[in-house]
């Protein structure tokens, strides 16, 4: 104790101060510590974002740089192309009395020099396939008005409403729908290719007219098939990024055996996903592991293997993970080569589910390891599996469920094709043709029907107060 009037021991001070500077030293230490541990975390989830591609990830391979090494798919079966042996595939020839013109060779004197023949017999035909001048034939509507002699009335007779209402043919209409909607090129290119195919001169604004015509035509077979699609038995369902009015939206599809159905909607959400499959689908839906189909009230789920399998190979990069990933890889290419034989008849169902309840409780447990392993993002990943395990092999048990998501993913690459090359669209009225337009293509593919046929029975239809033309099958 120092007592007033004490002098106070230096050696005390000095220890003060440089306990108070140990102690500042040892906060600025562990600032500096937790900030490292930050950045390397930082650091971590950054090289893990480059280390993405299509092989570990739902990225697409486009997106691939040229150091990605692909694993090495074996060819399965006989080899490309024509097989030994097999019958030749040659073009048919059209019946003479088709063609457009016959040349006749007939040979006038033998390689001896003498004239002397007997009569010409066919010995060879070969036809060569041209193409016409197309310049597309225009009709023209006259309406006369006459005056009556008995009380002066100008009496006109007008032009039919159905053939006022537009300067192209149904016909032409349903040309451009399939331009954009099955081929997706872009509305200059529909106008140049119009005027140099067909001699037709169509502005910019005449092409969004005729696509506005073909959304009200299609409106109520779209409708149905909305409707058929949310009460099917089984369905695939995805969704791709879109654009409207320069704002983010979504386009999802939904797959079903007898239609496949397309919605764009400014959510990735639930909003979104009803829109899609309404609030009372009770079948079994294929998706990835997007949130958003685990808070719908689905009885029956399937998650895509094809995922799970890109997700079990980013695990490879993580020292941790490793050793789960290979043991879940090696599982999965068991799964899917006795999935492969029992679609080609070589097993039976009841063999295939006999093998894979010895294969799926390892699985489980493989994944339940995973989930406590020290590496945060493998552990996140497994533990995030295991809550949708009732999704993981419904495949297994229910007749026509296929274990990945392909059908949905084929479906929207065309769509996602079409918005890299147009960009999405500028409004609600863009977004509805897209989406219906897509919807009748897709389907028409389904059945092996005729796109611009049905578009222009459709638009026939609509301007003569008809019934659309149905495009569910019957």
């Amino acid at each position: 104790m120092i007592y007033r009037g004490m002098q106070a021991d230096p050696r005390d001070q000095r220890i003060a101060e440089l306990e108070a500077q140990l102690a500042a030293r040892d906060a600025q230490l562990a600032a500096a510590m937790a900030l490292i541990g930050k950045l390397e975390r930082r650091i971590g989830a950054l090289e893990a974002q480059l280390a993405k591609n299509s092989t570990n990830s739902s990225k697409p391979p486009s997106s691939d740089g040229p150091g990605v090494q692909r694993p090495e798919v074996k060819p399965k079966g006989a080899k490309r192309g024509g097989q030994p042996g097999h019958e030749p595939h040659r073009r048919e020839l059209l019946p003479t009395e088709r063609c457009r013109a016959v040349s006749a060779y007939k040979p006038e004197r033998c390689r001896c020099g003498s004239t002397h023949l007997s009569e010409a017999r066919l010995h060879a035909r070969h036809q060569v396939v041209d193409l016409p001048s197309l310049v597309a034939p225009v009709d023209e509507h006259q309406s006369f008005a006459c005056t009556c002699l008995d009380c002066g009335t100008e009496v006109v007779e007008p032009i039919p409403s159905e053939v006022l209402c537009s300067a192209f043919s149904a016909a032409v209409v349903g040309l451009v729908g399939q331009l954009t909607g099955e081929y997706h090129l872009t509305k200059r290119a529909v106008e140049r290719f119009l005027r140099a195919l067909f001699g037709i001169d169509m502005s910019l604004g005449a092409v969004c007219d005729q696509e506005q015509t073909i959304a009200r035509a299609i409106a109520e077979p779209v409708r149905e098939a909305h409707q058929a699609a949310k009460q099917a038995a089984r369905a695939h369902a995805d969704e791709t990024g879109w654009r409207q009015g320069k704002k983010r939206a979504w386009l999802w599809v939904l797959v079903t055996q007898v239609a496949t159905v397309f919605s764009i909607d400014r959510s990735r959400g639930t909003p979104g996903a009803l829109k899609l499959l309404g609030d009372a689908f009770d079948g079994v839906l294929t998706t990835d592991r997007w949130a958003t189909y685990g808070a719908l009230s689905i009885r029956l789920r399937q998650l895509c293997w094809a995922h799970l399998i890109r997700d079990f190979v980013s695990w490879l990069d993580h020292r941790d993970g490793a050793p789960y990933a290979k043991a879940l890889l090696a599982d999965s290419k068991k799964m899917f080569k006795w999935w492969s034989h029992f679609k080609d008849g070589d097993l039976s169902r009841a063999r295939f589910q006999k093998r894979m309840a010895k294969l799926m409780p390892g699985m489980l447990e493989l994944l339940e390891d995973a989930a406590v392993c020290p590496d945060a993002k493998v552990a996140g990943m497994a533990a995030e599996m295991l809550k949708l395990r009732d999704a993981l092999f419904t495949f297994v048990d229910h007749e026509g469920v296929e274990p990945t998501n392909n059908a949905a993913e084929r479906a929207i690459r065309h769509a996602a094709i079409w918005r890299k090359i147009c960009f999405g669209t500028d409004s609600e009225k863009g977004s509805r043709y897209v989406e219906r337009v897509l919807t009748v293509v897709a389907t028409l593919k389904q059945q092996g029907r005729d796109v611009r046929a049905y578009l222009t029975d459709a638009v026939h239809a609509l301007r003569h107060g008809l019934p659309a033309p149905k495009l569910l099958p019957v």
